[in-house]
């Protein structure tokens, strides 16, 4: 997600809210559209430094997280059990794995974890009525209906966000913005997904938009969305930060659709 439409107007809001949201802060800055630099001062300024992440691993937590990759078969592997010992995030832990070349390595399977993988893999790529880049129902995402892979993906991401704490809740496709002076040509706007990152707080939102490739219309919808709803946060997911979340998560967030020139 490396801009927002209104990146030169970016609130506090925004700010505080991409730092609890992203794994770190070069992450956070591409979600509201800044430099790294910029993000980062914001931060010192806004966020408490006893409430700000120390980013930096030692020697002793890379090891033990090592450790845990190597020596824990899959029936008992969690990532949510070594981030409460490192007392980090859960996303910051997944992406130091992925750095690390963790997430590659093949742990031994118990029969039953390899049964549900194998059954999950069948319905995903076998049996299932939709392709691993078209649109169709997804039963792991309570039979709802995505236009591609990404945006289910996309909203496995999300389901974790929730579970972790990190949002509240999230919708796909909730409500349409028209232009209401425009006549002709691109007169409304349908976001592909809300997400509400703090509890019982419904007015406090931000949308975005996943695309792998911007078209003519796409990006007069955005444009128009700039101008007609300016004091509303949308992000873009685009191809390369897209990618980036696959590479992170992919492994980790089951019934993940990899596309083919993704390594699994």
């Amino acid at each position: 997600m490396n801009t927002t439409v209104h990146n030169k107007r970016v609130s506090d809001d925004d700010i505080r809210k991409a730092y609890r949201l992203a794994p770190t802060l070069r992450v956070g800055a591409q979600l509201v559209g800044l430099c790294p630099q910029s993000f980062h001062e914001r931060v010192k300024r806004l966020i408490p430094q006893d409430e700000q992440r120390n980013t930096n691993w030692t020697a002793a937590e890379i090891q033990r997280l090592r450790d845990y990759y190597t020596n824990t078969d899959s029936k008992r592997f969690s990532i949510k059990t070594i981030a409460k010992r490192l007392q980090r995030p859960y996303s910051g832990v997944a992406l130091m794995a992925s750095r690390l070349g963790l997430t590659q390595q093949n742990r031994p399977m118990s029969d039953e974890h390899h049964r549900k993988v194998t059954e999950a893999n069948h319905e995903r790529c076998g049996s299932s009525p939709f392709s691993q880049t078209k649109k169709g129902r997804r039963s792991d995402l309570g039979d709802a209906f995505f236009r591609s892979a990404w945006e289910a993906n996309y909203a496995r991401y999300l389901n974790l966000m929730v579970e972790e704490g990190l949002i509240w809740k999230w919708e796909y496709e909730p409500e349409t913005y028209w232009f209401h002076k425009i006549k002709r040509g691109t007169r409304s706007y349908l976001p592909d997904f809300k997400v509400w990152p703090i509890p019982n707080a419904e007015g406090i939102f931000y949308l975005v938009e996943v695309k792998g490739y911007m078209d003519p219309v796409s990006k007069t919808k955005l444009k128009r969305m700039r101008r007609y709803y300016p004091h509303i946060t949308l992000l873009l997911l685009e191809r390369k930060v897209y990618r980036r979340m696959s590479k992170i998560y992919g492994e980790l967030i089951p019934n993940w659709e990899f596309a083919k020139s993704e390594k699994k």
